[in-house]
């Protein structure tokens, strides 16, 4: 009880409001995953092998395990490891140390990306750099930019910015940044669409992006990683968020809003591109992967009526999406020290920080480590630490999880879950976690350490 009470009486920053709530989650999950990874990954499946089971996930594990997550931190009021502590005791603590652990080492990488995307946003400002250019041209600028020296520079750069912004109280760093870039992020993705749908031909690539397709094993798995990937569960983010509330804050249809703005952001964002492919007759480029953003975009905008101007939106909504998310991440770190050790806000990010600049300047120079790195923690540690999130929640919940249904989750909410969301945080989340765990392990990261190794 003694404990309960100090972690009443510590005092901690809160958002300003719903609005500033939203808009700190949709910073953290309108990200790479959103702009970057669903357009590329519904180019390469063709779009039902990819949407059916994303939504599914979404709807049946992402939404549910969102609201246990933002449930759980408005209850404790601290960030994973003392609120697993609390509430488990010393083996809740240390595995709620996991959090911040894994999410810190993807930040560490996510900088890398986000330094690209800056300087490409820079690259997009003059479209002439890029548009026009021989996909060997193209390719030798994205060479120069993702590894050496330039990369590391670039990493440092965007790292130095995100301190900036979480070194600040919370109001005036992360929420204020989130407030402006996500409305932006949404207004430069719905020019790029209408712009995108008005092409002729391009009917052709909304078709095959909801053209319904049984998806394999591993495409099923890869969709509901990527559900979780640009959902946000599992990392920590959502529980630190939720501990920044207020007694009659909304949990509830925060937590909706949130994920239904980043299913938007997805589909907005595979709309703006995939049909320009089938508009220039360039549906070639569509299984490039990860290079579909640096190489192909600039090789059939260069072939679309007002690329030029599609160009410049394109890199600033992925250079926005990309910074809001990757500070965002840090969050988990930052907030996880302040409570730990009562540090201020400032030192918590300086060493927060530091480590991010430690992890990203090898990854600059090494980019097989951002694979390794996302192979290793974000296809497995994220989904493990989700997995540790519902265990924790939906069967050692004090009382029992209708207890935190009742009395957690459905208070001050303007929309009531009922006992549905009990049964699927007993059943549904955690199978679903199991089989992307299992999937995951089989389907790419053992053959990947077995390729890299030599295996």
């Amino acid at each position: 009880m003694a404990q309960g009470k100090e972690v009443q009486a510590y005092e901690r920053p809160t958002w300003s409001a719903r609005l500033g709530f939203v808009a700190g989650m949709m910073g953290w999950t309108i990200g790479l995953g959103t702009v970057w990874r669903f357009p590329y990954t519904a180019a390469m499946f063709g779009g039902g092998a990819l949407l059916i089971p994303f939504f599914i996930a979404m709807v049946f594990c992402v939404i549910p395990g969102i609201i246990a997550e933002i449930g759980l931190g408005k209850y404790v009021q601290r960030g994973a490891p003392v609120a697993f502590g609390v509430l488990w005791g010393r083996v809740g603590q240390v595995l709620g140390w996991l959090l911040p652990i894994v999410t810190t080492s993807i930040t560490g990488y996510y900088f890398v990306i986000t330094g690209w995307s800056l300087k490409y946003a820079f690259l997009g400002l003059s479209p002439s750099t890029l548009l026009g250019r021989s996909p060997e041209e193209l390719k030798a600028v994205w060479l120069a930019t993702n590894s050496g020296v330039q990369a590391m520079l670039l990493a440092l750069l965007v790292v130095v910015a995100g301190w900036a912004v979480m070194a600040r109280e919370l109001k005036k760093g992360l929420e204020a940044v989130c407030k402006v870039m996500v409305p932006l992020i949404f207004v430069f993705l719905g020019v790029m669409t209408v712009r995108s749908l008005t092409l002729p031909g391009a009917m052709e690539g909304v078709k095959y992006l909801f053209r319904p397709n049984i998806p394999t094993w591993e495409q099923f798995v890869q969709a509901v990683g990527m559900a979780f990937f640009t959902g946000g569960f599992g990392y920590g983010n959502m529980l630190i968020f939720g501990s920044y509330l207020k007694k009659r804050d909304d949990v509830v249809n925060s937590g909706v809003i949130c994920i239904l703005g980043d299913l938007s952001g997805c589909l907005l964002a595979a709309l703006a591109m995939i049909p320009i492919f089938f508009a220039t007759g360039a549906t070639q480029h569509l299984g490039a992967g990860t290079t579909l953003a640096f190489i192909s975009i600039p090789t059939v905008l260069s072939m679309t009526p007002g690329g030029q101007f599609i160009l410049p939106l394109f890199f600033l909504s992925l250079f926005f999406a990309a910074f809001t998310s990757a500070t965002a991440f840090s969050e988990v770190a930052v907030g996880a020290l302040c409570d730990r050790f009562r540090i201020s806000r400032r030192t918590s990010a300086t060493i927060v920080y530091l480590v991010l600049a430690t992890i990203a300047v090898p990854v600059a120079f090494r980019p097989v480590l951002v694979q390794v790195i996302d192979l290793s923690l974000g296809t497995l540690g994220y989904v493990l630490s989700g997995l540790i999130i519902t265990v924790f929640v939906a069967y050692m919940w004090p009382g029992g999880l209708e207890k935190m249904r009742q009395r957690v989750i459905n208070p001050y909410s303007d929309f009531k879950v009922g006992r549905w969301w009990t049964v699927l945080m007993w059943t549904t989340v955690p199978l679903i976690i199991v089989l992307t765990l299992y999937g995951g392990l089989v389907t790419q990261v053992i053959p990947f350490f077995s390729k890299l190794l030599g295996g």
